[in-house]
């Protein structure tokens, strides 16, 4: 899914947020000391990573969401009521190929405690399910990276990129649909974009974490009927081919938008 300083009242003392490894929708209370008080539309600082990624590296920015309708629907599990200081921290690598893999984070405060969806490519390639898995994909993915569907590529005479990443309890689709370049040889320095999600079917047990031991990550699974299909960008035949469509369909919905993400960082390049 533009890069401002976070501010923080002076006359709070001291703030010390924690968030743990649970997503967004099941996430875990971090331990504050002061609460800050609400302030709208503020950002993180990408230099420094301050805020609730103070630990993560990558490059982080503000995230906009379209509306606190979707906001509520993609957390689904609880109710969000005056989220502030919502986040998006990026930290990809090249895994080989052009494919990048790694983690997209997004980060909220609402009702004293950070609140932290953390999704993952994973590492390795597909192995064929076990034998009576109802985890159904075509063979022709066997052998498949999982960050296969994650790269850069031109659309319309553009520069842009696609990413898959998932939790236990839905998808994501990171768009980088915007490029900065300066044109003095340096390439892109900063990005923009936007998040599509794709929750898993309510009812049903939530899919393992990554790296899915004995599982399938989701993009790959292609079987109507399973709760956890999140492919799209579908090509003629059945399969997920990123560069057929800039942005997802196939029960997506834009969650929110960013701007000026630190490229350099953010693909640790």
């Amino acid at each position: 899914m533009k890069t401002q300083k976070l501010i923080l009242q002076a006359s709070l003392a001291t703030l010390m947020a924690l968030f743990g490894q649970a997503c967004a929708k099941k996430s875990d209370p971090a331990p504050v000391i002061a609460v800050p008080a609400p302030v709208t539309g503020v950002g993180v600082d990408t230099s420094t990573n301050v805020g609730p990624f103070q630990s993560s590296t990558g490059a982080s920015v503000q995230f906009t969401p379209d509306n606190i309708s979707v906001l509520n629907e993609y957390v689904a599990l609880h109710p969000v009521n005056n989220p502030q200081n919502m986040a998006l921290n990026v930290d990809l690598h090249d895994v080989g190929g052009g494919r990048y893999g790694g983690v997209i984070q997004i980060s909220y405060y609402d009702n004293g405690q950070w609140n932290t969806g953390r999704f993952e490519t994973g590492t390795g390639t597909l192995t064929s399910p076990p034998e009576g898995s109802n985890l159904k994909f075509p063979s022709d993915y066997v052998g498949t990276n999982y960050a296969e569907f994650n790269k850069w590529f031109i659309y319309n005479g553009k520069k842009v990129f696609h990413g898959f990443f998932q939790d236990s309890y839905g998808a994501i689709v990171l768009v980088i649909d915007n490029a900065l370049d300066l044109g003095d040889g340096g390439g892109i320095t900063e990005v923009s974009g936007s998040v599509y999600f794709k929750n898993f079917t309510t009812g049903y047990a939530q899919q393992g974490s990554v790296p899915w031991q004995g599982q399938v990550p989701c993009w790959f699974i292609s079987y109507p009927g399973s709760p956890y299909n999140c492919q799209t960008f579908l090509g003629g035949n059945g399969l997920v081919q990123t560069t057929s469509a800039l942005y997802p369909g196939n029960g997506y919905k834009r969650l929110g938008t960013f701007s000026s993400l630190n490229k350099v960082r953010a693909f640790n390049e």
